[in-house]
């Protein structure tokens, strides 16, 4: 009796663990979802059904939160994994230097983001910004552009922080890298292939199955950005770099309209896997 259910009681705590922190919050938010609760006058709560969630497709904010989600995303994303592994590649060859070099480019992801995100708010400081100075020296005339302050530079200098945290990627290719077999790359600079040849053929196949993983966490995390736009630009000017994470925060923490908050978190899990099952169901496909 006690041999049958030895293996329920190695599992039992982690299910409880996901039952009370993952299960149960997941169906109690779906639940707020189709009500009008509100932290502050939740004795007034009403079942209104879709109603949250037509609301935010008629949400002028939230569809413009969405556009700069997916902006956001369709600039980070590709570029995050093709960055990425072009430094792989550059580490992998580069020996032991090449580990010292992982190394440093590790460092910055140690930095909260939030963190990370005030220290370029420094460097991209109309008056005193690093960036700003640096360029009027090279120059010789004054070059001040408000990189946060207005909509277009905004957006950008978002993007290109964002880049700051690419060493978990850089890692995951130097490990997928590293399982390619050297002695295909020797076949193939005996046959005659070029460099280019040898990382179309050989590096880009090798790596598809963390290609794949690090297109999926940047997707998610670049769907997901908060942070950034939070401390960088509290969503300004106006709503130019508001992301729908930020809107969600904002109407649960802010405005205490939790049904309204959920209704939208589920809109945007929803996106998630829509964008993410492609490229899943892509990578299997190639294993068949």
């Amino acid at each position: 009796m006690l041999t049958r259910l030895s293996p329920y009681a190695f599992v039992f705590p982690t299910a409880a663990f996901l039952a009370c922190f993952v299960a149960y919050p997941l169906v109690w938010s779906l639940y707020l979802s189709v009500t009008d609760y509100n932290l502050i006058w939740s004795n007034t709560t009403r079942f209104v059904g879709i109603g949250n969630y037509t609301r935010a497709i008629q949400d002028p904010l939230f569809r413009r939160a969405l556009f700069n989600t997916l902006l956001f995303a369709a600039f980070h994303v590709p570029i995050t994994v093709g960055l990425s592994l072009l430094i792989a590649s550059l580490v992998q060859a580069a020996g032991r230097f090449g580990r010292v070099c992982q190394t440093l480019l590790f460092i910055p992801v140690l930095v909260p983001e939030a963190m990370g995100a005030v220290i370029f708010i420094w460097i991209l400081s109309e008056r005193f910004g690093l960036l700003n100075n640096v360029v009027t020296m090279v120059l010789g005339e004054p070059f001040f552009i408000n990189w946060l302050g207005q909509p277009g530079w905004s957006m950008a200098a978002i993007i290109l922080t964002s880049y700051w945290g690419i060493g978990v990627s850089i890692v995951l290719f130097v490990a997928g890298l590293g399982n390619i077999p050297k002695s295909l790359y020797e076949a193939a600079s005996i046959d005659g292939a070029g460099p280019i040849a040898r990382f179309w053929h050989i590096t880009l196949p090798g790596v598809r199955h963390t290609t794949t993983v690090v297109f999926i966490l940047s997707l998610i995390g670049s769907l997901k950005v908060f942070a950034l736009p939070k401390v960088m630009t509290n969503g300004g000017p106006g709503v130019s770099t508001t992301s729908l994470y930020q809107w969600v925060f904002s109407n649960a923490f802010e405005y205490f309209n939790m049904g309204y908050a959920c209704a939208m978190a589920f809109l945007l899990g929803a996106l998630i896997i829509a964008a993410s099952a492609p490229r899943l169901i892509a990578s299997r496909r190639e294993d068949v």
